[in-house]
């Protein structure tokens, strides 16, 4: 299966406004960014897939993030399936594409005021 890690982050903001930070995050890490969902009305909404490439700590890893409402879910999975252990490269992975969007203005909510889901 692989070693993975991911986080969630809601923000006050329309999924048009994150889809398009989220592609501005993405490019500011300097990833190779493989799938961008282009919306027609120049909004960017959906998944990102990207790619981070080979260090000396890991074979590389696979970034996907997904706009889902006012929500922004980060995973990041080792390039590698049979790997167990990733010395920490996946979260350290999410952790900087959530700072690149604060370094865009975007904070998150406090995680307690968002209301669940509705069914």
């Amino acid at each position: 299966m692989g070693s993975s890690f991911q986080d969630v982050r809601h923000f006050d903001a329309t999924a048009a406004e994150l889809g398009a930070a989220v592609a501005q995050a993405l490019s500011l890490t300097g990833w190779t960014v493989v799938e961008d969902p282009a919306g027609d009305d120049g909004g960017v909404v959906g998944r990102f897939d990207a790619r981070v490439g080979i260090s000396a700590r890991s074979k590389g890893e696979d970034v996907a993030v997904q706009v889902e409402g006012g929500s922004v879910i980060c995973e990041s999975r080792s390039q590698v399936r049979t790997a167990i252990l990733d010395l920490g490269k996946n979260r350290a992975n999410v952790k900087r594409f959530f700072a690149q969007l604060a370094t865009l203005g975007l904070t998150p909510v406090d995680a307690a005021s968002v209301p669940p889901p509705s069914d």
